[in-house]
């Protein structure tokens, strides 16, 4: 799926016979057009981060009354994250889970093994004091 600014994001009702939802894809932080995409939902003025799934679909050109009610899928699939700012963090979590999630647990593992540390080098001390 690849979208440049102006192009309108369909995504299918979530039930059968539900309206499919609406947006304006307003920014694309990836230079080939690639999810995640920075949109405004036409029914309620929101804007959110989305990764767009099998439901959805990229519209291009002027809008018509057909892309309001055409439904692309029965199921609304989709990642969304509601930002105001694009933090890098973010935008590595959607776009490379696998990787922050790497980081993630490194950086917790780390915190664990100075705690770790912090309470044996606490023991010992202990240790020593009693022995005097």
């Amino acid at each position: 799926m690849h979208a440049q600014v102006g192009d309108r994001l369909v995504v299918a009702g979530r039930f059968d016979g539900a309206r499919a939802r609406r947006a304006e894809i307003i920014s694309v932080p990836a230079a080939d057009g690639a999810p995640p995409y920075r949109v405004r939902w036409l029914d309620t003025g929101h804007e959110s981060l989305i990764i767009p799934g099998a439901d959805a679909r990229v519209v291009s050109g002027p809008a018509t009354s057909r892309d309001d009610h055409r439904q692309v899928g029965e199921r609304h699939n989709c990642s969304t994250m509601t930002s105001r700012d694009d933090d890098p963090r973010t935008m590595e979590l959607l776009t490379n889970p696998g990787r922050y999630f790497a980081r993630a647990r490194k950086k917790a593992r780390a915190e664990i093994d100075r705690d770790i540390a912090a309470t044996m080098l606490r023991s010992a001390r202990g240790s020593e004091s009693s022995e005097a």
